[in-house]
């Protein structure tokens, strides 16, 4: 099992990281990732997929931040 992950909004994010500084003039695509959330009942799982939105950015210094970036609305 992975480690608790603490979860950071976008606004708490760019405080934290100051990430508005380091990503404003770094070369970024946008990558995605789709993940299941499954349910138990009984014998029967519910799997529904819901998908992730990142940020992968090379920095000016040459190292590589990944952020993520997905919104209530990605998985509306």
């Amino acid at each position: 099992m992975a480690p608790p992950t603490p979860v950071l909004v976008k606004e708490d994010l760019s405080r934290v990281y100051e990430l508005d500084k380091r990503l404003g003039e770094a070369q970024c695509t946008l990558k995605s990732l789709t993940q299941f959330e499954c349910t138990f009942n009984g014998g029967l799982v519910n799997c529904y997929p819901f998908k992730r939105l990142f940020k992968d950015c090379l920095l000016a210094n040459g190292k590589r931040q990944r952020v993520e970036v997905t919104e209530p609305s990605t998985n509306a």
